[in-house]
């Protein structure tokens, strides 16, 4: 049997080889951080492009169903005297039956006994007239967080789902509504108000169309942006200034923002005047589909709570470019650096404009 030789002792390791050990370590983290970074980011574009799709096939649910795909804002269905049964919100509170949300839907149910109103509005339930929780009160449907709205790439969008304003707190969205498809746009480049032969809203103006396919995309539905991304909250007060109608702190969107302004930082919506840059001293109803499409889309503006993040502009938390819905429910990315020509092409259904070759 042997025996063990309890004077020998195990050699430890030099201060050197630690420090080749840690080094090796080290290495192989900077090697592997990229690579992960990488997953992350094409698991939050998928993800992303997902609930683009859902909603995307949502607007044709709704088109089969109601003949129209939703207005940008106003009011569909009902009739008769106090506008009852009138169904009146944005794009995204009219998808809410189409996304299963059909109970958060339904407590837009306003029913006033003494003026006699019975309709549905986004405003509605508990909290202050205009649909925002305020102190002391409960939250309500334009508070409630959906999840479908929420892209994990918007650094801007807290966990909670909510972004603070002046008069209370809303509920945030990563995404938009194309201006051009979903409203009535005019020759100066803005959108008709309370337009003829449109759906009107429940005692308010109304920025709505009546979006088809195939009728409404003369361009081809494949060829025009339904959907886009843009921060839920985006730019400073100082440097972004906020429409004076609009009692929001700061830019970004709100899934349920139903004030009628289309000028409203917090609208839902893009590719309105006001939501690209002009030539110095260009009035803005002098402003044609010509001249005012200059910015196309953000990529990553950092920080968003700066003027690097323009609150009138798209914008996607994705480094790679932003992820659109077009017309036929399929989403795609538009790369970044995309020029102006292809971007204004893909937002205007009915421009008969000619792509460039990075589309």
């Amino acid at each position: 049997m042997k025996t063990r030789n309890l004077g020998q002792r195990r050699r430890a390791f030099t201060l050197v080889e630690l420090l080749v050990v840690i080094a090796i370590i080290a290495v192989l983290i900077g090697l592997l951080l990229p690579a992960v970074q990488k997953v992350r980011e094409a698991a939050s574009r998928v993800n992303c492009q997902s609930k683009m799709r859902q909603i995307g096939i949502a607007c044709h649910t709704f088109l089969d169903q109601k003949g129209q795909m939703p207005p940008l804002f106003g009011g569909l269905g009902g009739s008769g005297q106090n506008y009852k049964g009138v169904q009146t919100g944005n794009v995204f509170w009219h998808l809410l039956p189409f996304i299963d949300q059909k109970p958060l839907f339904e407590q837009s149910h306003y029913i006033d006994t003494t003026n006699g109103y019975d309709a549905y509005g986004a405003w509605a339930g508990a909290g202050d007239s205009r649909g925002m929780e305020t102190s002391g009160q409960s939250p309500n449907v334009l508070q409630s967080p959906v999840t479908l709205y929420k892209c994990p790439a918007d650094p801007s969008l807290p966990a909670a789902g909510t972004i603070a304003a002046s008069s209370g707190r809303g509920a945030g969205s990563s995404y938009a509504a194309n201006s051009q498809v979903f409203g009535v746009p005019a020759a100066s480049g803005g959108l008709v108000q309370n337009a003829a032969g449109y759906p009107a809203s429940a005692g308010s103006p109304s920025y709505a169309g009546a979006p088809k396919v195939p009728d409404s995309f003369p361009d081809g539905s494949s060829m025009t942006i339904l959907f886009g991304e843009k921060y839920a909250q985006c730019g400073t007060t100082t440097s972004q200034t906020p429409n004076a109608n609009s009692p929001w702190s700061g830019g970004g969107t709100s899934w349920g923002w139903h004030w009628i302004n289309q000028y409203s930082d917090m609208f839902p919506a893009f590719a309105r005047v006001e939501g690209y840059v002009v030539p110095p001293g260009t009035a803005a109803n002098t402003i044609t589909n010509a001249n005012y499409p200059t910015v196309n889309f953000l990529t990553t503006p950092t920080p968003w709570a700066s003027s690097a993040c323009n609150w009138n502009q798209p914008s996607s938390g994705h480094s790679s470019g932003m992820n659109v819905c077009l017309g036929d429910a399929s989403v795609r990315m538009l790369a970044k650096g995309m020029s102006l020509t292809s971007f204004w092409a893909a937002v205007t259904p009915n421009g008969n404009d000619v792509f460039g070759p990075d589309w």
